[in-house]
């Protein structure tokens, strides 16, 4: 027998167990898409605050809501505000703008609370996204309270 043979064949086999090894590697990780995969767009806009008016309602009241944006002259953002949809008034016929009036209504806000309870609150939010034909950008959202004084 050739001792050099007998040197070569453990060599070779550890060759190809770390071929082996390196082929599973490579196909998991291309078997399994990561979420880097995914573009990320910046986002449409910044939301800097939001305005009421007025600041505290009584039911029945109807409330001005404006969010007020970073680039609020962009005439490409819409608002999708997170309302109850009957209760939303449109300002100059729209209510997919940064304002919007709701009308708070008749709820119930304090039911089955006790007299000393004076104020209660609901929430909202908008969701600001951009139009642009272009480029594409990320859906912004942000919530806020709103605050109801018994009558």
């Amino acid at each position: 027998m050739n001792p050099k043979h007998l040197n070569n064949k453990p060599k070779r086999q550890l060759q190809q167990q770390l071929f082996l090894v390196l082929l599973v590697i490579v196909g998991i990780y291309a078997c399994n898409p990561t979420v880097d995969d995914e573009p990320v767009y910046p986002p449409a806009t910044k939301i800097l605050r939001f305005e009421q008016f007025p600041d505290t309602l009584i039911e029945g009241d109807t409330l001005l809501i404006r969010c007020i944006v970073e680039d609020s002259l962009d005439t490409n953002l819409r608002f999708n505000w997170a309302l109850s949809d009957e209760r939303k008034l449109p300002v100059n016929g729209r209510i997919d703008s940064s304002v919007i009036r709701w009308h708070v209504g008749e709820f119930k806000f304090f039911q089955n609370k006790p007299d000393s309870v004076k104020y209660a609150s609901t929430h909202g939010g908008v969701f600001v996204n951009k139009n642009d034909i272009l480029n594409k950008f990320s859906e912004v959202f942000s919530g806020f309270s709103i605050y109801i004084k018994r009558k």
